[in-house]
């Protein structure tokens, strides 16, 4: 049948525009909110805009050994001590902005290079099982909405505030 990814001119598309909608998020909310926290159990702003930055390349760093060596089994990385070690809530916002900004055009160069077979290279994730290297990609996508959906609900209090 094919890579879906070869049928849905979307995909990478849409992988495009989430650092920036998130950069024109970010645009309006003043940085005394940066570290605000919506629910205790999620990034503040700078937070999650430093786990982006994080793991962008990471994401596809596994899709490069994806294409490497076909079927490797991927390390999982633990999100909240990465937040500690790389000290997330003391990080310049607007720095890891403009790098995950970079590091996202660097996966969407990577994707619009492969041929619809490469989107079907397996790996394997200890946690999550066999995946192909679409997943990541829709991973990737669904990682996004999640994080512009809490960086909404800050837009939504300023509007509150107002």
């Amino acid at each position: 049948m094919g890579s879906l990814c070869a049928m849905n001119p979307y995909l990478v598309k849409s992988l495009e525009f989430g650092p920036a909608v998130l950069e024109r998020i970010v645009k309006v909310i003043p940085a005394t909110r940066y570290d605000e926290q919506t629910s205790p159990d999620r990034f503040t702003l700078r937070e999650a805009v430093a786990h982006l930055a994080d793991f962008e390349p990471i994401f596809r760093g596994r899709m490069e050994d994806a294409l490497r060596n076909p079927g490797v089994t991927v390390e999982p990385k633990d999100e909240e001590q990465m937040a500690i070690d790389h000290d997330y809530a003391s990080q310049d916002l607007i720095a890891n902005l403009n790098l995950f900004i970079e590091e996202r055009r660097k996966t969407a160069e990577l994707l619009r290079g492969l041929s619809p077979d490469g989107f079907e290279t397996p790996l394997n994730h200890p946690h999550l099982g066999p995946l192909v290297l679409e997943d990541i990609a829709n991973f990737l996508l669904a990682h996004d909405l999640y994080h512009l959906e809490h960086a909404s609900q800050i837009l939504e209090g300023l509007a509150v505030s107002a």
